[in-house]
């Protein structure tokens, strides 16, 4: 015979952790002097590849599907994605993008 789960009644208030002790809002800047943020790059050697190579590097397994239809969605996919990118000022891919956020809606379609 198979015994029904009975679960245990859920705690009405959780707990406080004794060892979580709440930092206050002026140890933020000198935690910010202490572990400063990394520097974020302008671009990425990927945002400056060519469109053959972002093509090349995007058409290649584990991103393909094994089957043809997938890939023939996907490829035709990607390539829709760089020309419609192609349209944005830019130099890098990333450029672009950033760019098409800016843009009025109307660039769609």
């Amino acid at each position: 015979m198979i015994e029904p789960f009975i679960a245990a009644p859920l705690p009405t208030r959780a707990l406080p952790d004794p060892r979580y002790k709440p930092s206050s809002l002026q140890t933020v800047p000198q935690l910010l002097h202490q572990f400063p943020p990394r520097p974020l790059p302008v671009s990425w050697a990927a945002t400056r590849d060519s469109r053959g190579e972002v093509l090349a590097r995007a058409l290649v397994q584990p991103l393909l599907d094994a089957d043809r239809h997938e890939q023939s969605r996907h490829h035709r996919g990607l390539r829709a994605v760089l020309d419609w990118l192609t349209e944005f000022p830019g130099v890098t891919w990333q450029e672009r993008f950033l760019d098409s956020i800016e843009a009025p809606a109307d660039n769609i379609g």
